[in-house]
């Protein structure tokens, strides 16, 4: 008897410029903001979106409404180096991610719904679809549940940092069609308290960029070379990664490296405190 395989309905979700409130709203007020995202969106996420060796996946990318017509010009030759769907749309409520979601899928539903948050100026490694779909077709249960990529990079200025995360950044979430809530309605750190997570491995899956207009990211990991992410990325989204001299790696390994990994530690440890609080007044 030949068994079908799970039929996955695959969406990534990044926000690009939708008006938030927050930390954010400072940097998006200067005239620059908007064009440094373009640069940064064109150099590392657009290319390694294209270089994915399994491209059956549909992209939404939420904009402002309000983006003026410069900038929409540039967004649609963006889709012409890989297509996505673009969402303009003002500040919307909690609900707002599973309806547009829903919207760019109702017309080729399948058996399950993967949802994947993808930041605009990070990139990912290209078997990172095909490693995220082969590891939901062997974990699905009926339930909803969430998958990590253990393994990713860090890269800031010309230094890449291989990185270990449990709970990073690059969230997908594997449920039912009927009634989702999709990756946004749970915060990285904290969706492992909600549901199984299933850690994927086979190395490197994701670059997080560090710049000056990181809100929260910052350098995590191990120092490492330039060829571990030649093998993984793109050539021109590392191009300006060098490999480290021997102090410089004696440095990271004996000083900046353990320093950076009590700091991990302890935001860590805070954010389970913070959450297991929240969760303690929810059930009151």
């Amino acid at each position: 008897m030949t068994t079908v395989p799970l039929a996955i309905r695959h969406v990534f979700l990044t926000r690009f410029n939708l008006a938030t409130p927050g930390r954010e709203a400072r940097h998006r007020v200067r005239a620059s903001w908007l064009e440094e995202r373009f640069d940064l969106f064109e150099r590392y996420c657009l290319p390694t979106m294209a270089a994915q060796t399994e491209q059956d996946f549909a992209w939404l990318i939420y904009f402002d409404d309000q983006t003026p017509d410069w900038a929409r010009a540039r967004i649609e030759r963006a889709r012409g180096v890989r297509d996505f769907h673009p969402c303009y749309t003002a500040l919307f409520d909690a609900d707002g991610w599973a309806r547009t979601t829903l919207h760019v899928v109702d017309d080729d539903r399948r058996d399950v719904l993967l949802t994947s948050n993808l930041d605009n100026d990070d990139g990912l490694a290209g078997d990172y679809v095909a490693r995220v779909q082969a590891a939901a077709r062997a974990a699905w249960t009926g339930r909803r549940i969430a998958l990590n990529v253990t393994e990713g990079f860090v890269m800031q200025g010309n230094a890449l940092y291989r990185h270990r995360h449990r709970f990073n950044a690059f969230s997908n979430l594997l449920e039912s069609h009927e009634a989702p809530k999709v990756v946004h309605a749970y915060s990285h750190m904290e969706i492992a308290d909600h549901m199984p997570m299933v850690q994927v491995g086979g190395g490197g899956g994701w670059l997080q960029v560090v710049h000056n207009d990181n809100v929260s990211n910052r350098v995590r990991g191990t120092r490492v070379g330039r060829v571990e992410a030649l093998v993984r990325f793109p050539a021109g989204v590392v191009r300006d990664v060098c490999d480290p001299g021997i102090a410089a790696l004696a440095t990271d390994r004996l000083v900046t490296g353990p320093a950076r990994g009590l700091r991990d530690l302890a935001t860590h440890l805070a954010h389970r405190v913070l959450a297991w609080t929240g969760l303690r007044k929810s059930r009151r």
